[in-house]
């Protein structure tokens, strides 16, 4: 039991990186649907826009009507691209917000409608680096799981050798000896 510890605490430590590894996924796929939604925007904006000027040449008999026709249908296929990706981004914030927290027991309700810019990344000099992944390879719980895993099979390894050892069985209590020449109360071996 004294072993489970270090290794309950190590598998906590697993699933809170775990945790933390799909709210960041989670969030650049929310990230991506939000790029995406702005990209469909546009694109409907681009095609309106063309549709109508494709209307204007149509009606002054410069196009035939039926190109007319086919960049209102254009439009419309972009619509419901659109649609499809405000679902897709609104699917991926419902998703983002199973991650957001104010406090330890209360969840963050506000809605969040666009993402907000992160700082630049900095880059880090080699030695500091190398700090950082001794420290990282140093605390991974995996290995730390993995060692108390090999602590607890050394004990149950002790504990199977020490049943093949002979079996010396002792036992001592009271007895009462009985017949002629008896010598009443004794210890029975």
């Amino acid at each position: 039991a004294r072993l489970g510890e270090p290794q309950a605490d190590a598998e906590f430590l697993a699933t809170r990186l775990d945790t933390l590894l799909s709210a960041g996924q989670t969030y650049w796929d929310w990230m991506a649907a939000y790029q995406r939604l702005q990209l469909n925007e546009t694109f409907v904006g681009l095609a309106d826009e063309r549709a109508r000027w494709i209307q204007i040449r149509a009606e002054a008999g410069d196009l035939p009507l039926i190109d007319a026709a086919e960049a209102r249908q254009e439009v419309l296929r972009r619509q419901g691209n659109l649609v499809k990706a405000r679902r897709d981004w609104q699917k991926a914030r419902f998703k983002l917000d199973l991650y957001r927290w104010l406090t330890s027991t209360a969840p963050d309700l506000q809605p969040v409608n666009s993402p907000r810019q992160f700082p630049q990344a900095l880059l880090v000099d080699d030695p500091t680096q190398a700090a950082y992944l001794q420290t990282a390879m140093r605390t991974r719980p995996e290995l730390t799981i993995n060692r108390q895993q090999q602590r607890i099979v050394e004990i149950d390894y002790k504990l199977a050798r020490n049943q093949r050892l002979p079996e010396a069985n002792l036992s001592v209590g009271p007895a009462v000896e009985t017949g002629r020449g008896n010598a009443g109360f004794v210890m029975k071996a």
